[in-house]
């Protein structure tokens, strides 16, 4: 219990620098630990033993967060190009190591490093959501949105963990 107490509380920083930096370009950048980690821990989830697509996975999720954020598909001719070459390489790496790869895991890792970061960018794009209609919305409303979504997120887990251990079969 110490232990998750210790490692709840250190995770909880980067959700509060996320808060203070929130009206900060320097946002996309701060999610980056979160969409690498949200991709290795599905990855994880899924049993998966390719080590080099849960690497590939886990780079494009950190580099999910910046690109969306910053717009860097303008630059690319033909933007859902990239996409299907990135399927291809982890169709690539699913037959490079078949025997410890099912093609499930090629969903997991697409859902992985694509889906959970674009879902955590979707702070930025709330952010600038707000700030786009200034008249409409005030300034915090941003910070308190976000705040409560962290907020509801981390009382289901924790909900979730103790009705768990005191109803769960295994304790």
């Amino acid at each position: 219990m110490k232990i998750r107490v210790i490692t709840g509380l250190a995770a909880a920083v980067l959700p509060i620098l996320a808060l203070i930096f929130l009206q900060t370009p320097l946002l996309g950048v701060l999610i980056i630990p979160f969409s690498a980690l949200a991709c290795y821990e599905i990855c994880h989830a899924a049993q998966m033993k390719n080590r080099a697509m849960i690497a590939v996975a886990t780079i494009v999720a950190a580099l999910v967060p910046p690109v969306l954020e910053y717009d860097l598909l303008r630059f690319v001719p033909v933007p859902w190009l990239v996409l299907v070459v990135y399927f291809f390489l982890l169709a690539i790496l699913v037959l490079a190591n078949f025997e410890k790869t099912r093609y499930s895991h090629v969903l997991f890792a697409l859902l992985g490093s694509l889906g959970v970061p674009w879902a955590i960018s979707l702070v930025v794009q709330l952010r600038d959501t707000i700030a786009a209609n200034d008249a409409a919305y005030e300034k915090n409303l941003a910070v308190w949105l976000i705040f409560f979504a962290m907020c509801c997120a981390w009382m289901t887990d924790v909900c979730a963990y103790f009705v768990g251990s005191q109803l769960g079969k295994h304790k």
